[in-house]
């Protein structure tokens, strides 16, 4: 009779197998860590902004807390109250955001009946993905203005620059108006479609209304989003 011993085979942190201090299967302990849970969506921010007689607009702040995780579609719920705290008025919509990113989500236009008390900015669903290494995505606004005054539209323009390595089917551009006390007092949204490569494309966002308050400081954001395949 023959006898063959094999030796065991050594642990390593790449044999599918949870053993040696491991906190998961090959990794945390002795291996490299694990990837963290990802982090729930903040609404660090939502205000409903008044622009003409029976007009409002809304903006909310969404911050993803996440380095590696992006969401190609995250589902909202906007409710708004009156002074009795009845529901008013009900929008759905979607947004993307990607990876440590803070993003203003404006809805523009909102037709009420009468004037409200508060709104209620909810996201629903996120469809994460994975976005490990991601950059910055190399999108520049330079030749900023503002326009405003008593009797004339309020404006921001500039022009936005494609520095990254790609033609963009379509970006976002969002202008936020602040008062002295850093409160958000107009926000608004455009966007301009086929930006190629180095292209510079000059833009407006537009306020039906004149801003009277004063005006502290204003930024302007651009987005576009890299999920689609149009990008």
């Amino acid at each position: 009779a023959y006898f063959i011993f094999r030796p065991r085979p050594e642990t390593t942190c790449f044999d599918g197998v949870k053993n040696q201090g491991e906190e998961k299967t090959d990794c945390g302990g002795p291996c490299l860590p694990c990837e963290k849970q990802r982090e729930p969506l903040e609404v660090v921010y939502q205000k409903i902004i008044p622009t003409s007689e029976n007009n409002f607009d809304l903006v909310a702040e969404i911050k993803n807390p996440n380095n590696n995780w992006g969401a190609k579609s995250v589902g909202y719920t906007l409710d708004i109250y009156n002074e009795q705290d009845e529901n008013i008025a009900s929008k759905q919509g979607f947004f993307y955001i990607l990876p440590q990113e803070n993003k203003y989500v404006v809805e523009p236009k909102i037709s009420l009946s009468e004037k409200p008390k508060r709104a209620e900015f909810k996201i629903i669903s996120t469809s994460w993905q994975r976005l490990s290494g991601f950059r910055d995505l190399a999108l520049r606004i330079r030749d900023k203005k503002i326009q405003t005054g008593e009797s004339i539209q309020s404006r921001v323009s500039g022009v936005i620059t494609n520095s990254t390595n790609y033609d963009l089917g379509k970006v976002e551009l969002v202008g936020i108006i602040f008062d002295t006390n850093k409160e958000i007092i107009a926000a608004g949204k455009t966007e301009v479609t086929t930006v190629l490569r180095n292209e510079n494309r000059y833009f407006e966002i537009n306020w039906p209304q004149s801003i009277s308050e004063e005006i502290i400081s204003y930024e302007i954001k651009a987005y576009t989003d890299v999920f689609s395949p149009d990008n």
